[in-house]
């Protein structure tokens, strides 16, 4: 068997102080391990051609699989991995198209194994894929901000008429919290139009 002599650092050593290694144990030492991110209690590596998701603290975890089979870069198409964190029941990990704005996010087992898609192929604004933005510490969408983008539209009075994602909310200046808008009837809320929302009396009015 063909060997390769490596500084002397494991049990097998030769006369001249070199090491009597495998060549398949080299060349899977030789494996470069890069960070893709570590914002949260676990830390998406690449390791070789193959994905792992290692805990902050000990360093270990699975690799990330499909069907079984290790996940390869390069196996999805443009797909690329940009975050992964523990879950009580395994890991969510966050993918996006690279210059595409375009994103999804897989749930796996405790083994990395894919189970299903927490949402589907979704655009960086999109309030569900924003709304998972705290759970992976990271502004995944490069917004500027972690979390679901809130946008005041008025607060001239008691309310303020609030658009988070594609929905408004009629908060209460000072608690900052109220009701999503609504329409009872089925109406299509897009076609209505939103100048602005005050209360009065027992509700509020409808502009």
């Amino acid at each position: 068997m063909e060997e390769t002599a490596l500084p002397m650092s494991n049990s097998a050593v030769s006369g001249a102080g070199l090491v009597r290694v495998d060549p398949a144990v080299a060349a899977a030492e030789a494996l470069i391990r890069i960070t893709i991110e570590s914002s949260g209690s676990t830390s998406l590596l690449q390791v070789g051609e193959n994905y792992d998701l290692d805990g902050i603290g000990s360093g270990t975890g699975p690799e990330l699989k499909d069907g079984g089979k290790v996940v390869t870069a390069g196996e999805l198409g443009s797909w690329a991995p940009i975050g992964a964190e523990q879950t009580a029941g395994g890991y969510d990990v966050a993918w996006e198209i690279p210059g595409a704005n375009q994103f999804t996010v897989w749930s796996t087992d405790s083994n990395g194994n894919y189970l299903s898609n927490i949402i589907g192929d979704v655009p960086g604004n999109n309030a569900a894929l924003e709304s998972l933005e705290p759970t992976f510490h990271q502004d995944l969408n490069g917004d500027g901000t972690i979390g679901v983008v809130a946008t005041v539209i008025e607060s001239f009075g008691s309310t303020s008429l609030v658009q988070v994602g594609t929905n408004y909310y009629l908060d209460n200046i000072s608690s900052g919290t109220g009701p999503e808008l609504k329409d009872g009837q089925g109406r299509d809320r897009r076609r209505v139009r939103k100048h602005g929302a005050d209360r009065r009396g027992a509700g509020r009015q409808r502009l």
